[in-house]
């Protein structure tokens, strides 16, 4: 059984609290020591000067909070980003990922990554471009993969995707990529795997299945992202009782998938995404409750003295 990582993506600050002491703190209010770091909280290129990342780690191992890995928030995933068709847009789009990594190599992180681009519908359906498009992603990861390796991360991560134009989305894509196109990487590329994007149009029946996901392609994910999902669409609900009385993630079900997982650590992530129009305090109430919810399969991890690992 690999070692579970269990704690919180921080796009529920994005806007909200931008401030590394608010959003920390409401992490500890909450009852976790881990943290994805998303980019929607402190974006490497509006930061301007990677020396603000120092004060967040700072920040956060002061009030006892791990940032385990970096990732991609909701601005990156509305842009075509490495999949655009506009070589200078994608390159701007390196080196954004370019400066990520960096950031979250000042961060301490072991990994970065997340969303890598979306086709423009042009492309995609002519065979030939999109074939084209695919390759071009490819290989941007691959060279980023060597920038990861020289600021010491150990591995990158890519997010299956619920759109076909975002690859990877179908589950032969995701299980190709991992196990022959990025095998030869400077670090190694791994999946993450959002239990929520399991609802592809036109995606067979196991394909919109979020625990065929993860039995399938759980051995090659470092990262599981969780949200409350009725399966329909993309919905990011947090886990309190209005949403899970219609939601299909079962924390138990999903726990005992990923005991039988081959490597050594995985992080379990929750991802509640709340409109912008939704109160301050219902937020971190909603977190508070996402976090009771999953307790009683996810017992507190840290190394910290007093207390044990999962």
């Amino acid at each position: 059984m690999p070692s579970v990582v269990f704690g919180t993506n921080n796009c529920f600050a994005m806007k909200r609290w931008p401030e590394p002491e608010e959003w920390s703190a409401i992490v500890s209010d909450v009852g976790l020591e881990y943290v994805q770091f998303s980019f929607d909280v402190l974006d490497p290129f509006m930061a301007g000067d990677l020396d603000a990342y120092d004060w967040v780690r700072e920040v956060c191992e002061q009030r006892g909070i791990s940032i385990s890995s970096a990732f991609t928030g909701f601005v990156a995933y509305s842009q075509n980003f490495l999949g655009h068709p506009d070589e200078a847009l994608r390159s701007r789009a390196q080196e954004w990922y370019r400066l990520a990594i960096s950031a979250g190599a000042r961060l301490g992180v072991r990994g970065v990554g997340g969303h890598i681009g979306a086709m423009s519908v042009r492309e995609f359906e002519d065979e030939s471009q999109r074939r084209r498009s695919i390759q071009r992603s490819r290989e941007a990861v691959l060279r980023l993969a060597e920038h990861a390796a020289k600021e010491g991360l150990e591995f990158l991560l890519w997010e299956v995707m619920p759109v076909a134009r975002e690859y990877p989305a179908h589950m032969d894509e995701a299980e190709e990529l991992v196990s022959r196109w990025t095998r030869d990487a400077a670090v190694p590329v791994t999946l993450c795997l959002d239990l929520g994007h399991a609802c592809l149009a036109g995606g067979t029946e196991l394909e919109r299945d979020p625990y065929a996901w993860l039995e399938r392609l759980g051995p090659y994910a470092r990262t599981i992202h969780l949200q409350q999902t009725d399966g329909v669409f993309d919905r990011h609900w947090p886990f309190t009782q209005e949403f899970n009385a219609n939601g299909i993630i079962e924390p138990e079900r999903v726990v005992e998938l990923v005991s039988r997982l081959p490597q050594d650590e995985v992080e379990l992530m929750l991802e509640p995404v709340h409109a912008f129009e939704t109160p301050d305090e219902q937020v971190k109430s909603d977190l508070r409750e996402s976090v009771l919810f999953w307790r009683p399969w996810v017992e507190p991890r840290t190394t910290r003295e007093g207390t044990s690992d999962l």
